[in-house]
């Protein structure tokens, strides 16, 4: 398969798209991929921290709406898709520890831990062109509330992260 064509077949469906990264024929950006279907950011942290992530999302449901959610240790989450593996199935990943980013691997497997929790979040990849066709301005200026370990955050920080995805170890 030609890279042109990998791109194409990757194109089709989420499904298409996910196995595509997972066997290394799509290493770019995910804008574009499976037109149609939602795409997400992905945020995984220790279940330490998830559950004052999760009220992050609550109360930030504009710049931070989560669209799925995984049980501590387990990479999938079936309601978002088929055959789903979030170690796996993105370009690329950003590691980061103590607040630096110390990795940016294609895969999560040797970092994997029992106590992860996968959250993802919309993406404007979703809808940002369907909203540019029609002349709307794309802007992220809602303020946010903050909660537990996340103070700091801005919109701008979560909302730009499409195509790398976040793990806090």
């Amino acid at each position: 398969m030609t890279a042109a064509q990998a791109i194409a077949a990757a194109s089709a469906t989420g499904l298409a798209a996910r196995r595509a990264i997972r066997a290394g024929a799509h290493l770019g950006s995910t804008s574009g991929l499976a037109p149609g279907y939602v795409q997400g950011n992905l945020a995984i942290l220790p279940q330490a921290l998830a559950g004052d992530f999760l009220r992050f999302c609550q109360l930030n449901p504009k710049p931070c709406p989560l669209v799925g959610m995984s049980a501590p240790g387990d990479p999938r989450i079936p309601a978002l898709g088929e055959d789903l593996d979030i170690r796996t199935d993105l370009p690329r990943y950003r590691v980061w520890k103590n607040g630096k980013i110390v990795d940016e691997p294609t895969d999560l497997t040797s970092v994997w831990r029992d106590d992860l929790v996968s959250f993802v979040i919309g993406c404007s990849f979703s809808f940002e062109e369907a909203l540019m066709a029609d002349g709307l301005e794309i802007r992220g200026t809602k303020p946010i509330q903050i909660d537990g370990d996340f103070v700091g955050y801005s919109p701008a920080r979560i909302t730009t992260v499409h195509d790398f995805a976040r793990i806090i170890v």
